[in-house]
């Protein structure tokens, strides 16, 4: 669900753009945690931080409910992961998240 939310936020934030679109979905594990992210290269996020892009009711959008993100956040701290956004290297938005990884899905 979380994917899935992260990269129709991207797709909304790459209408606008002529041509070049690139949403890129990737994971790796580090230790006991997989982390995954989805990077855009769409206008980014203009100085806004992850507290106030996952606050409820908070959209960019204009018809947005400002639910998706702050609902993203909660499924993933439920989890005891993270949720983070930053200006993705040379432009867009990078969205990733963070999750511990059991031993018996690592080494099982």
């Amino acid at each position: 669900q979380v994917v899935i939310n992260l990269v129709r936020n991207a797709a909304d934030a790459l209408q606008a753009l002529p041509g070049g679109r690139r949403i890129a979905v990737s994971s790796r594990v580090a230790g006991d945690f997989v982390r995954v992210d989805v990077q855009d290269n769409g206008p980014g996020l203009d100085g806004r931080r992850v507290e106030q892009l996952c606050a409820p009711f908070y959209s960019t959008k204009a018809d947005g409910m400002g639910m998706g993100l702050a609902i993203c956040r909660s499924i993933v701290e439920a989890h005891q992961g993270v949720l983070d956004a930053s200006e993705a290297p040379g432009g867009g938005a990078l969205f990733s998240f963070s999750l511990h990884l059991s031993r018996e899905a690592v080494h099982g």
